[in-house]
């Protein structure tokens, strides 16, 4: 059975500007803003999509929702790829795109029944529903003028869930809002996501924010996919190790397997040891390379991050 609910197929997007425009838009040479790009959603999962400024992800989430035509390629939502079909299927798909369109002379419920207008939508025995699972059903007189702007986005939220849709995509739902508001937004997506078995797909250029979200995360950079990785995959990639420099790489790789006994270390591109083991063991680890002679410029506990990750990715590449 095919999980994939959302597929981008060899996207490629290239804008016809001249020279000056391309040059204020951060756009390289040729116009080219995507190319070639691939990868798919499945049911359930919440997607981080990573990317600086300017790597494609607005362009990429214009395309899914109809706004902006792919130059090559193609967009498969629930297997479906010819126009007619996808005008329909992107109706099972809720946006939060920047800040939300808000009344702000109206309440929440206001601002749900009006937007449900706006889709055609006459039912609106859902809304205390949804407005109680982003806490603001206790907000029925109080005017959206007056509202924190975590409560703004959490409105933005609500209005994305009407219709009952099967996919959210959420460009940056946590930006600008205090702490205690970005758990609370970050714990109402898990819920929803959990409950309801919604896909979503979201831009957060807090990484760590997305990392205590995201149970998987697409990293885009320069108009090319450059990675995909599930939570469990990044947790072992940036688990805790000992981070040891040395100008003997390969004689202390002989010390820690001849002398310590493991192999459980990497050696990194910039000749670092990455260590995975004697975590709670360091002053052995260090007496140890005192006694055969090696010097050691760095012995330190390190933990990598999301934010980490996405770096060596982009410099790699």
């Amino acid at each position: 059975m095919n999980n994939k609910i959302l597929e981008i197929c060899k996207v490629t997007k290239v804008y016809k500007t001249n020279s000056i425009i391309r040059k204020i838009t951060n756009k390289n040479s040729n116009g080219i803003v995507l190319e070639n790009v691939n990868f798919s959603l499945e049911k359930g999962k919440i997607y981080g999509l990573i990317g600086r400024n300017g790597s494609g992800k607005s362009t990429l989430i214009k395309i899914i929702a109809g706004l902006s035509n792919a130059t090559q390629g193609k967009i498969r939502i629930f297997g479906e790829d010819d126009e007619e079909n996808l005008r329909q299927a992107r109706k099972a798909i809720g946006f939060l795109v920047e800040e939300p369109a808000l009344h702000f002379g109206m309440t929440a419920k206001e601002n749900m029944q009006l937007f449900q207008k706006i889709k055609g939508i006459s039912d609106n025995s859902s809304i205390d529903e949804i407005l109680k699972m982003v806490n603001l059903h206790d907000c029925n007189k109080k005017k959206v003028r007056n509202f924190s702007l975590g409560m703004k986005q959490r409105l933005g939220v609500a209005l994305a869930l009407i219709g009952n849709p099967e996919i959210l995509i959420l460009d940056e739902p946590m930006n600008s809002i205090d702490p205690y508001g970005v758990v609370e937004i970050r714990n109402i997506l898990k819920k929803i996501c959990s409950e309801r078995n919604i896909t979503m797909l979201v831009t957060e250029h807090d990484l760590n924010n997305l990392y205590l979200l995201a149970t998987d995360y697409i990293i885009i950079d320069k108009g090319h996919i450059k990675d995909e990785i599930t939570l469990e995959q990044l947790k072992e990639k940036c688990k805790q190790h000992i981070l040891l420099h040395t100008d003997e790489p390969e004689r202390m790789a002989c010390i820690l397997e001849d002398v310590l006994k493991t192999t459980n270390y990497r050696v990194m591109p910039d000749k670092s040891i990455r260590l995975y083991d004697y975590i709670d063991d360091v002053k052995l680890l260090a007496r140890t390379f005192l006694d055969k002679k090696i010097l050691v410029t760095n012995l330190s506990c390190e933990c990598a991050t999301l934010e980490d990750y996405f770096l060596s990715v982009v410099r790699r590449a």
